[in-house]
């Protein structure tokens, strides 16, 4: 029997954030037959390195929940998002290779929306800042450890139907009913869908993809 490529049977996979996207990640490669290790943020980061076991796959996700509007922006909050989105994240993957705790071969996939760079929501100004900044230093983790065979991808999704988004009250359900005719494929996304792409990324069936933002928003780009 061939293996398929696509399987991640066997994997040990960290997967780090919190939401129903990053449930439906660690659902999926657990179905898929994967060893996963969850943390919603880690703090100390070279005692949990020094403890960490050997990662196949690294799955950060970059998921804010809180929705301000950019005139009630304050400078802690900007510090705070990117420290925990961002520099914390970028930190705990330089120690797992510092420290040979990310195998050779190995994916790193991180998730944020589509916020910064194609577009932006009302009060997602939060979303905007860290997710920017993750989409402009895959590029260039992607270059500086493809020479050690470890790939950097990133999924940029768009708007994605959670409790969060109906608990945020942006918008009413009425104005979200209608935003869905926006999508060329006519609704909101839905945790697996992303959590799909990730799993695409984190598997072998993407051996010769690095340095990518793959954009899963039911075509709200190309209009």
């Amino acid at each position: 029997m061939i293996n398929s490529p696509f399987s991640l049977r066997n994997k040990n996979i960290l997967v780090i954030g919190q939401g129903e996207i990053c449930d439906s990640i660690c659902s999926f490669c657990r179905d898929d037959g994967a060893v996963v290790l969850t943390e919603e943020l880690v703090d100390d980061i070279d005692s949990f390195v020094n403890d960490s076991p050997l990662f196949n796959c690294l799955s950060i996700n970059i998921d804010i929940s809180q929705s301000v509007l950019s005139q009630y922006l304050s400078r802690e909050s900007m510090i705070r998002s990117l420290n925990s989105n961002v520099i914390n994240q970028i930190l705990l993957v330089k120690s797992l290779l510092k420290k040979k705790k990310l195998c050779k071969g190995g994916a790193i996939v991180f998730t944020s929306s589509l916020s910064g760079i194609d577009n932006v929501h009302y009060a997602d100004s939060l979303n905007a800042l860290s997710a920017g900044a993750i989409s402009s230093i895959i590029k260039c983790l992607a270059l500086e450890f493809a020479s050690k065979g470890i790939r950097v991808n990133h999924v940029r999704y768009g708007v994605v139907m959670t409790n969060e988004l109906l608990s945020n009250q942006v918008l009413s359900p009425k104005e979200l009913e209608e935003k869905q005719k926006f999508f060329p494929l006519r609704r909101f996304g839905k945790p697996i869908d992303v959590a799909g792409a990730v799993l695409f990324l984190l598997s072998d069936a993407s051996t010769w993809i690095t340095g990518t933002s793959l954009r899963v928003d039911g075509g709200y780009s190309v209009l």
